[in-house]
């Protein structure tokens, strides 16, 4: 007998509180599964890991599978309300039903599918606000300097206590050269760049069956807006599966579905000089947003350059507001997926069972860093990476079941596959 744990979790928990990543919404509904979430924004991907790490070097995640069949990566863009269960297999005896893939476990998904004699027609709207809980108290003693002396220049507050005194502003535009104010506290210049974000989605739904054919249908617009600003999502997907009867010993499933979605200014994370993060939490504490918020001006040739605090201070400083406005990136990404299966029960006991499916990602991503960009693009800079992904499933399975008694019975699988990346 084959033994693996495995735990279901219910469609309707996944809509509730509805996640632009579907696969975060698992995040404590499931025993040991552990989600670790990136922090680019709207619609980031992330990272699930079932009993923990079981490679250093190697890939830990879990196989997805959806209407049993492997997907092309983890399906991030899916919609919740088209599933109609969702059961995690945690085990790595599990890869005996999926092979070696599935040997970190698996998400197996099915999708709804119409009804015999019902038809079903629902619209579901959902609407979520999300704030930026900063974590932090930042200190507003000591302004911009060091060792205690005030530097229009400096990047971070180890100059004078701020006692009012009027300093020289910051400002690199030479149209403001002399201009100076007031060197006072700013408590508020790190919540000022954040802005509340919000996701909206409606879906449709169309399910109609008769006694042969059933079809469901299902179409979904999700919009969003991340805490930073510029940073957007917005995702269109419809879904058809027909399923029915071809005679009363043969069965059929069809599936097609398509996701189209386009995400701006995905933050860039770590290290990176074009995270915005690390800009905005080491903001010398006298820095006014209005003056921040001025984050370019014309230099002699009328090109716009950027306006800082701390220019050349290191490879990674930037003003945020020109990070946010000015290095400007965007992915477009396209799903298809195809799904055929025949099913012949030859007599009670024997079927086969032939599927074919194809799973397909297209993604454009495409950066502009303008003019001004210090260290790194000080002349400006264009990048355009294009990326296709493919995999192409066909699978036969014949059965045999047989209950001979109460006490004795027989179940008997063969079947192949071949795959195509």
């Amino acid at each position: 007998a084959l033994i693996y744990a495995s735990q279901s979790v219910a469609p309707q928990q996944l809509t509730e509180a509805r996640e632009l990543n579907v696969i975060n919404s698992l995040e404590g509904k499931v025993a040991g599964l552990q989600i670790s979430q990136s922090g680019s924004g709207v619609g980031s991907a992330s990272r699930v890991t079932l009993r923990g790490n079981r490679s250093i070097s190697g890939d830990s995640q879990p196989l997805y599978v959806i209407d049993g069949v492997p997907t092309l990566g983890a399906p991030e863009d899916l919609n919740p309300d088209d599933f109609a269960s969702i059961d995690v297999l945690k085990g790595s005896n599990a890869a005996a039903l999926y092979g070696s893939d599935a040997q970190n476990g698996a998400i197996i998904i099915t999708t709804k599918k119409g009804r015999s004699n019902q038809v079903h027609i629902s619209l579901n709207n959902t609407a979520m606000l999300q704030q930026a809980d900063l974590g932090n108290n930042f200190q507003n003693i000591y302004g911009q300097g060091t060792s205690g002396v005030y530097q229009s220049g400096a990047a971070y507050s180890w100059g004078p206590k701020m006692g009012g005194q009027t300093v020289a502003n910051w400002t690199l535009d030479p149209s403001r050269a002399g201009e100076t104010y007031s060197l006072a506290p700013q408590p508020n210049n790190v919540m000022d760049i954040f802005q509340t974000g919000y996701s909206l989605s409606h879906n449709l739904q169309l399910s109609l069956g008769g006694k042969n054919t059933q079809t469901f249908f299902s179409a979904t617009s999700t919009e969003a807006s991340g805490i930073l600003p510029n940073n957007n999502l917005l995702r269109n997907s419809a879904l058809a599966r027909i399923t029915g009867n071809l005679s009363d010993k043969f069965t059929f499933d069809t599936k097609l579905s398509y996701t189209r979605q386009q995400t701006d200014n995905p933050t860039r994370q770590s290290d990176n000089n074009f995270n915005p993060m690390q800009q905005i939490y080491t903001m010398p504490r006298n820095i006014r947003t209005q003056d921040a918020q001025k984050y370019e001006f014309p230099n002699s040739q009328g090109v716009m350059q950027q306006d800082f605090w701390a220019p050349g201070v290191s490879s990674t400083a930037e003003n945020p507001y020109w990070l946010l406005n000015r290095n400007i990136s965007n992915d477009l990404l396209g799903r298809f997926t195809g799904l055929v299966s025949l099913k012949y029960d030859f007599t009670d006991d024997l079927n086969l069972m032939i599927r074919t499916s194809y799973d397909r990602i297209d993604d454009s991503y495409e950066q502009k860093d303008y003019d001004g960009t210090l260290v790194r693009a000080l002349y400006g800079r264009y990048t355009k990476t294009i990326s296709n992904n493919y995999i192409f499933n066909n699978d036969f399975l014949l059965s045999y079941k047989k209950k001979f008694n109460t006490d004795w019975a027989m179940d008997v699988h063969a079947g192949g596959n071949s795959k195509k990346l």
